[in-house]
């Protein structure tokens, strides 16, 4: 077993993206926050075959829940869900939203995570809330500021680290590509072929891109944990990661070695 856990995103991810893997991650996640052709080329279709040929390689499957479920998509979701649990070959359900933490309560055996997009919306963790969250199954809280992870830890809960990866800095229900091309993006390939440069909303140019949904930083990674002490270290359940590509699995390797160590 690799030692740390690791979880990896991968901004495209096929079979062969998942054999790179090999060696360097303890699971995958499947499923792109807002744009699921950008991570499949046949969009959900190909979910539970690459989720099976994980399972087959020795991977921990997780499945990333959108970041925004309506009454119109969450059948949808929860569909999906559903025929993976059954075909067991699902681990793991990362969320966001209490709706969908709601509607899971019918999957006994899919463990169920926190993930760090709630964050993004200005919810700091505290007693209350992980409290809430472990009544209804949450297991893990994905953070990505280490000195919040004493507040999850001290209540019992399992806490991961966004260790390496574009920082995520808005949301927007619209593709950041349309609005700002003034183009519609029904066949959702704007954000392969465009990247206009913004700012943010008081003006300050952060040289940020748009990348579909996310605001991404020029340069990657722009979010590198590089220090921990060494008592964190030890109580903290694993380490997530987003990869644009294969160039960058030496990166994040190279990291966590100099965190641990080079054993």
């Amino acid at each position: 077993m690799i030692k740390p856990s690791v979880y990896v995103t991968a901004q495209r991810l096929s079979r062969e993206m998942i054999k790179e893997l090999q060696g360097y991650a303890t699971g995958i996640f499947f499923g792109d926050l807002f744009c699921q052709k950008r991570m499949f080329e046949n969009e959900w279709f190909d979910v539970a075959e690459l989720m099976s040929f994980s399972k087959d390689l020795g991977f921990k499957t997780i499945f990333q829940t959108p970041a925004y479920n309506t009454t119109r998509t969450m059948e949808e979701t929860v569909s999906l869900i559903r025929k993976l649990s059954e075909s067991s070959i699902l681990d793991v359900v990362s969320l966001h939203d209490v709706g969908v933490m709601e509607e899971l309560h019918e999957f006994p055996n899919v463990e169920l995570w926190w993930d760090k997009f709630s964050f993004n919306r200005d919810i700091v963790p505290n007693s209350s809330l992980i409290e809430f969250l472990k009544s209804h199954g949450i297991s893990n809280v994905e953070l990505t500021r280490p000195f919040q992870a004493d507040e999850i830890i001290n209540q019992g809960c399992g806490t991961l680290l966004y260790i390496y990866g574009p920082d995520v800095a808005s949301f927007g229900r619209i593709c950041y590509t349309e609005y700002f091309l003034e183009e519609p993006c029904e066949r959702k390939i704007l954000c392969k072929n465009n990247k206009p440069f913004i700012a943010s909303i008081d003006k300050v140019p952060l040289q940020y891109v748009a990348d579909g949904y996310m605001l991404l930083d020029k340069s990657a990674p722009i979010h590198q944990i590089s220090k921990i002490n060494s008592d964190l270290l030890n109580k903290l359940d694993g380490f997530t990661v987003y990869i644009r590509d294969s160039s960058e699995i030496s990166a994040f390797d190279a990291l966590l070695k100099s965190l641990f160590g080079s054993k």
